[in-house]
Protein backbone atom coordinates (compact mmCIF):
# COMPACT_ATOMS: atom_id res chain seq x y z
CA UNK A 1 0.00 0.00 0.00
CA UNK A 2 1.01 3.62 -0.76
CA UNK A 3 1.20 5.81 2.39
CA UNK A 4 1.30 9.05 2.71
CA UNK A 5 4.23 10.69 4.80
CA UNK A 6 2.81 10.90 8.65
CA UNK A 7 4.17 14.45 11.01
CA UNK A 8 3.60 16.93 8.59
CA UNK A 9 1.31 19.63 8.24
CA UNK A 10 -1.79 18.50 5.52
CA UNK A 11 -4.94 20.41 4.20
CA UNK A 12 -7.45 19.17 2.62
CA UNK A 13 -8.96 20.71 -0.13
CA UNK A 14 -12.25 19.69 -2.21
CA UNK A 15 -12.84 22.07 -5.13
CA UNK A 16 -16.37 21.70 -6.10
CA UNK A 17 -18.36 23.81 -3.29
CA UNK A 18 -18.78 26.27 -0.50
CA UNK A 19 -20.52 23.52 1.51
CA UNK A 20 -17.19 21.10 1.56
CA UNK A 21 -15.20 23.38 3.14
CA UNK A 22 -16.56 21.31 6.63
CA UNK A 23 -16.29 18.55 4.90
CA UNK A 24 -12.49 19.55 3.87
CA UNK A 25 -11.94 20.33 8.01
CA UNK A 26 -13.29 16.76 8.82
CA UNK A 27 -11.02 14.94 6.40
CA UNK A 28 -8.14 16.73 7.55
CA UNK A 29 -8.78 15.85 11.13
CA UNK A 30 -9.06 12.64 9.80
CA UNK A 31 -5.62 12.76 8.53
CA UNK A 32 -4.17 13.78 11.25
CA UNK A 33 -4.90 11.08 13.64
CA UNK A 34 -3.79 8.70 11.44
CA UNK A 35 -0.44 6.59 12.20
CA UNK A 36 2.17 6.40 9.86
CA UNK A 37 0.87 3.35 7.61
CA UNK A 38 -2.30 5.50 6.70
CA UNK A 39 -2.38 6.47 3.00
CA UNK A 40 -4.54 7.32 0.02
CA UNK A 41 -6.13 4.57 0.30
CA UNK A 42 -7.50 5.21 4.04
CA UNK A 43 -7.90 9.03 2.78
CA UNK A 44 -10.51 8.19 0.21
CA UNK A 45 -12.58 5.58 2.72
CA UNK A 46 -12.87 8.92 5.06
CA UNK A 47 -13.50 10.94 1.72
CA UNK A 48 -16.60 8.24 1.33
CA UNK A 49 -17.78 8.89 4.48
CA UNK A 50 -18.38 12.37 4.20
CA UNK A 51 -19.52 12.06 0.34
CA UNK A 52 -22.16 9.09 1.63
CA UNK A 53 -20.38 7.09 -0.46
CA UNK A 54 -22.13 9.06 -3.45
CA UNK A 55 -18.73 10.10 -5.76
CA UNK A 56 -20.07 10.92 -9.11
CA UNK A 57 -21.91 13.45 -6.66
CA UNK A 58 -18.59 15.03 -4.97
CA UNK A 59 -16.24 15.33 -7.82
CA UNK A 60 -15.33 18.54 -10.08
CA UNK A 61 -15.71 18.81 -13.63
CA UNK A 62 -12.32 16.99 -13.98
CA UNK A 63 -13.08 14.35 -11.56
CA UNK A 64 -11.09 15.37 -9.05
CA UNK A 65 -12.08 14.61 -5.04
CA UNK A 66 -9.95 16.37 -3.11
CA UNK A 67 -6.11 17.23 -2.67
CA UNK A 68 -3.42 17.32 0.32
CA UNK A 69 -1.40 20.16 0.34
CA UNK A 70 2.01 19.30 1.79
CA UNK A 71 3.93 22.68 3.00
CA UNK A 72 7.66 20.80 3.11
CA UNK A 73 9.16 17.64 1.75
CA UNK A 74 9.60 16.04 -1.95
CA UNK A 75 5.85 16.63 -2.95
CA UNK A 76 3.65 19.81 -3.24
CA UNK A 77 0.39 18.29 -3.13
CA UNK A 78 -1.69 14.75 -4.02
CA UNK A 79 -4.27 14.97 -6.22
CA UNK A 80 -7.04 12.34 -6.24
CA UNK A 81 -9.49 11.91 -8.85
CA UNK A 82 -12.30 9.24 -9.01
CA UNK A 83 -14.36 8.33 -11.85
CA UNK A 84 -17.07 5.80 -13.02
CA UNK A 85 -15.55 2.72 -14.43
CA UNK A 86 -18.73 0.40 -14.59
CA UNK A 87 -19.03 1.18 -18.29
CA UNK A 88 -17.81 -2.30 -19.34
CA UNK A 89 -18.68 -5.65 -19.52
CA UNK A 90 -17.77 -8.06 -17.59
CA UNK A 91 -15.35 -10.36 -19.66
CA UNK A 92 -15.28 -13.83 -16.76
CA UNK A 93 -18.98 -14.94 -17.24
CA UNK A 94 -18.00 -18.24 -16.08
CA UNK A 95 -17.15 -16.64 -12.44
CA UNK A 96 -21.37 -15.69 -12.27
CA UNK A 97 -24.40 -17.43 -12.17
CA UNK A 98 -27.95 -17.76 -13.07
CA UNK A 99 -29.37 -15.04 -15.44
CA UNK A 100 -26.73 -12.91 -14.90
CA UNK A 101 -24.45 -15.30 -16.27
CA UNK A 102 -26.80 -15.60 -19.18
CA UNK A 103 -27.21 -12.09 -20.23
CA UNK A 104 -23.65 -11.70 -19.54
CA UNK A 105 -22.70 -14.18 -22.04
CA UNK A 106 -25.54 -13.15 -24.92
CA UNK A 107 -23.60 -9.59 -24.36
CA UNK A 108 -19.97 -10.86 -25.45
CA UNK A 109 -21.70 -13.17 -28.11
CA UNK A 110 -23.44 -10.64 -29.54
CA UNK A 111 -20.43 -8.49 -29.65
CA UNK A 112 -18.58 -11.26 -31.04
CA UNK A 113 -20.97 -11.51 -33.89
CA UNK A 114 -20.72 -7.85 -34.17
CA UNK A 115 -17.01 -6.81 -34.41
CA UNK A 116 -16.00 -10.84 -35.42
CA UNK A 117 -13.99 -10.78 -31.92
CA UNK A 118 -14.93 -9.51 -28.10
CA UNK A 119 -12.68 -5.93 -28.20
CA UNK A 120 -10.80 -5.77 -25.57
CA UNK A 121 -11.34 -2.79 -24.73
CA UNK A 122 -14.95 -3.34 -24.06
CA UNK A 123 -14.24 -5.56 -20.73
CA UNK A 124 -13.45 -5.21 -17.68
CA UNK A 125 -12.60 -8.45 -15.13
CA UNK A 126 -13.93 -6.94 -11.88
CA UNK A 127 -16.77 -5.45 -10.03
CA UNK A 128 -20.48 -5.78 -10.65
CA UNK A 129 -22.08 -7.61 -13.81
CA UNK A 130 -24.46 -4.18 -14.86
CA UNK A 131 -23.12 -1.10 -16.72
CA UNK A 132 -22.93 2.45 -15.89
CA UNK A 133 -25.77 3.86 -18.34
CA UNK A 134 -23.82 7.04 -17.45
CA UNK A 135 -20.52 5.61 -19.17
CA UNK A 136 -20.47 2.85 -21.22
CA UNK A 137 -19.40 3.15 -24.97
CA UNK A 138 -22.74 3.41 -27.67
CA UNK A 139 -21.21 0.00 -29.20
CA UNK A 140 -21.54 -1.95 -25.97
CA UNK A 141 -25.62 -0.52 -24.88
CA UNK A 142 -26.36 -1.21 -28.59
CA UNK A 143 -24.99 -4.79 -28.23
CA UNK A 144 -26.70 -5.24 -24.54
CA UNK A 145 -30.21 -4.02 -25.68
CA UNK A 146 -29.95 -5.87 -29.02
CA UNK A 147 -29.09 -8.95 -26.43
CA UNK A 148 -31.97 -8.59 -24.25
CA UNK A 149 -34.73 -7.97 -26.27
CA UNK A 150 -33.67 -10.00 -29.05
CA UNK A 151 -36.36 -8.92 -31.55
CA UNK A 152 -38.27 -6.32 -29.67
CA UNK A 153 -36.99 -2.29 -29.99
CA UNK A 154 -33.25 -3.03 -29.24
CA UNK A 155 -32.60 0.14 -31.99
CA UNK A 156 -35.08 2.17 -30.59
CA UNK A 157 -34.28 1.44 -26.37
CA UNK A 158 -30.68 2.38 -27.27
CA UNK A 159 -31.05 5.75 -29.42
CA UNK A 160 -33.44 6.87 -26.71
CA UNK A 161 -30.83 6.02 -23.93
CA UNK A 162 -27.92 7.72 -25.63
CA UNK A 163 -30.28 10.74 -26.66
CA UNK A 164 -31.10 11.37 -23.22
CA UNK A 165 -27.85 11.22 -21.77
CA UNK A 166 -26.34 13.68 -24.26
CA UNK A 167 -29.25 15.88 -23.17
CA UNK A 168 -28.47 15.47 -19.42
CA UNK A 169 -31.54 14.14 -18.90
CA UNK A 170 -30.79 10.46 -17.99
CA UNK A 171 -32.75 9.35 -14.84
CA UNK A 172 -34.43 6.94 -13.58
CA UNK A 173 -37.67 9.19 -14.28
CA UNK A 174 -36.70 8.99 -17.83
CA UNK A 175 -36.34 5.35 -17.66
CA UNK A 176 -39.52 4.49 -16.27
CA UNK A 177 -40.50 6.98 -19.45
CA UNK A 178 -38.55 4.83 -21.73
CA UNK A 179 -39.58 1.94 -21.03
CA UNK A 180 -43.09 2.54 -20.83
CA UNK A 181 -42.78 4.61 -24.49
CA UNK A 182 -41.79 1.68 -25.83
CA UNK A 183 -43.63 -0.74 -24.07
CA UNK A 184 -40.89 -3.18 -22.90
CA UNK A 185 -42.31 -6.41 -21.39
CA UNK A 186 -41.67 -6.15 -17.51
CA UNK A 187 -39.54 -9.76 -18.29
CA UNK A 188 -37.46 -7.72 -20.76
CA UNK A 189 -37.26 -4.85 -18.47
CA UNK A 190 -36.11 -6.97 -15.32
CA UNK A 191 -33.32 -8.73 -17.87
CA UNK A 192 -32.19 -4.99 -18.81
CA UNK A 193 -32.31 -3.35 -15.36
CA UNK A 194 -29.95 -6.22 -14.05
CA UNK A 195 -27.62 -5.51 -17.13
CA UNK A 196 -27.93 -1.67 -17.01
CA UNK A 197 -27.33 0.76 -13.96
CA UNK A 198 -27.98 4.46 -13.33
CA UNK A 199 -25.94 3.68 -9.40
CA UNK A 200 -22.08 2.62 -10.69
CA UNK A 201 -20.99 1.10 -7.36
CA UNK A 202 -17.64 0.31 -8.82
CA UNK A 203 -15.27 3.70 -9.51
CA UNK A 204 -11.21 4.18 -10.59
CA UNK A 205 -9.32 6.17 -8.28
CA UNK A 206 -6.20 7.84 -9.26
CA UNK A 207 -3.83 9.77 -7.32
CA UNK A 208 -1.10 12.16 -8.02
CA UNK A 209 2.28 13.42 -6.67
CA UNK A 210 2.91 16.51 -7.41
CA UNK A 211 6.47 18.12 -7.25
CA UNK A 212 7.64 21.32 -9.11
CA UNK A 213 4.02 21.61 -10.61
CA UNK A 214 4.47 18.75 -12.70
CA UNK A 215 2.82 14.98 -12.02
CA UNK A 216 6.11 12.82 -10.78
CA UNK A 217 4.10 9.95 -9.53
CA UNK A 218 1.06 8.17 -10.03
CA UNK A 219 -1.06 5.29 -8.61
CA UNK A 220 -4.62 4.19 -9.27
CA UNK A 221 -7.04 1.45 -8.44
CA UNK A 222 -10.52 -0.06 -8.88
CA UNK A 223 -12.88 1.01 -6.00
CA UNK A 224 -16.41 -1.06 -4.96
CA UNK A 225 -18.53 0.84 -2.91
CA UNK A 226 -20.58 -1.70 -0.22
CA UNK A 227 -21.67 -1.13 2.56
CA UNK A 228 -19.40 -2.38 5.84
CA UNK A 229 -20.77 -5.87 7.39
CA UNK A 230 -18.82 -5.02 10.59
CA UNK A 231 -16.81 -2.25 12.34
CA UNK A 232 -13.38 -3.32 11.19
CA UNK A 233 -14.30 -3.54 7.32
CA UNK A 234 -14.27 -1.08 5.33
CA UNK A 235 -17.17 0.32 3.56
CA UNK A 236 -16.21 0.46 0.26
CA UNK A 237 -12.16 -1.76 -0.30
CA UNK A 238 -10.18 -1.16 -3.47
CA UNK A 239 -10.03 -3.96 -5.57
CA UNK A 240 -6.55 -3.44 -7.09
CA UNK A 241 -4.05 -0.55 -6.12
CA UNK A 242 -0.79 -0.33 -8.58
CA UNK A 243 1.62 2.57 -9.78
CA UNK A 244 1.09 3.93 -13.03
CA UNK A 245 3.47 5.27 -15.46
CA UNK A 246 4.17 9.21 -15.66
CA UNK A 247 3.08 11.36 -18.45
CA UNK A 248 4.54 14.64 -18.87
CA UNK A 249 2.91 17.44 -17.65
CA UNK A 250 -0.16 17.94 -14.96
CA UNK A 251 -3.92 18.49 -14.59
CA UNK A 252 -5.36 19.30 -17.89
CA UNK A 253 -7.05 17.27 -20.95
CA UNK A 254 -3.54 14.97 -21.04
CA UNK A 255 -4.01 14.06 -17.41
CA UNK A 256 -7.38 12.95 -17.78
CA UNK A 257 -6.89 11.11 -20.99
CA UNK A 258 -4.43 9.56 -19.33
CA UNK A 259 -6.50 8.60 -15.97
CA UNK A 260 -9.00 7.47 -18.43
CA UNK A 261 -6.15 5.30 -20.48
CA UNK A 262 -5.42 3.48 -16.87
CA UNK A 263 -8.92 2.73 -16.05
CA UNK A 264 -9.34 0.90 -19.39
CA UNK A 265 -5.92 -1.13 -18.95
CA UNK A 266 -6.87 -1.59 -15.29
CA UNK A 267 -10.41 -2.84 -15.83
CA UNK A 268 -9.22 -5.04 -18.72
CA UNK A 269 -6.33 -6.71 -16.51
CA UNK A 270 -3.47 -4.93 -19.03
CA UNK A 271 -1.29 -1.88 -17.88
CA UNK A 272 -1.17 1.30 -19.98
Amino acid sequence: MLSVLAGIGVTLMIERQASHTLAAARLDRSYQTRHAGAGIQELVDDWLTISNNNPSGAVDAQGLAFKVVIPSGPWEEIRVYVSDAQGLARSNVELLGGMEAKLAADVLATLEAQYDRTPSDLLRQRGPVSMSLKTMPEELLRATTTAILAEGPSLELANELLSAREQGTLNATTWVEIMNELEIEPTQGARLELMLTLQPTLFWVEAEWISNGQVARRAGGELLIKDAQGPWERSSPFLSWRPLAVDEGSGGPGAVSSRARGAAAEAGGRRP
